[in-house]
């Protein structure tokens, strides 16, 4: 009987590791947190005839993970954004793409939409390492703002690398 359980067990394992598809064998996952330090670097902006805003902007800023192996420890990212503020200026939506280069040169492509109460994103492709990432994430903006426009932000995420 014992012979027969085992048996079992092993043919379950051999069905199971089989069909598993096989970019998932040997992915690396990662989840973390950590703060990005944002600096605009350009920005147009629009009065729409109803008082609101449309604001094109380029940020650039860089990460820090809260682990050092996480892959977007220290990497530099460059956002391309399209926000609509409202007349007040201090409710906003928006969106936009960032590519975030690692300290290894590897780039990776992500999407984001939010609000100033926070904002989503996922990755979209790579290069290098990044070749089919997949993960998402969220931000938590306005940690800190400085007086000279830029701020810190937290976010999380998760990481699905082959």
């Amino acid at each position: 009987m014992k012979g027969m359980q085992l048996t079992a067990i092993i043919a379950v394992s051999v069905v199971l590791s089989i069909s598993l598809p096989t970019e998932l064998i040997g992915a690396k996952k990662y989840s973390g947190k950590g703060k990005s330090l944002i600096t605009p670097h350009s920005r147009e902006e629009h009065t729409l005839p109803d008082g609101r805003i449309l604001r094109y902007a380029r940020n650039q800023g860089f990460t820090l993970s809260d682990d050092p192996d996480h892959p977007q420890n220290m990497a530099s990212v460059d956002c391309s954004n399209i926000l609509l503020l409202e007349p007040d200026g201090q409710k906003w939506s928006g969106s936009g793409t960032c590519i975030s280069i690692d300290r290894d040169g590897d780039m990776s492509w992500s999407w984001w939409e939010g609000t100033q109460e926070g904002v989503k994103w996922e990755y979209l492709k790579g290069t290098g390492k990044y070749d089919g990432v997949k993960g998402s994430g969220t931000s938590t903006l306005d940690i800190h703002n400085f007086p000279n426009g830029k701020w810190i932000e937290e976010w999380e995420s998760t990481l699905e690398l082959k």
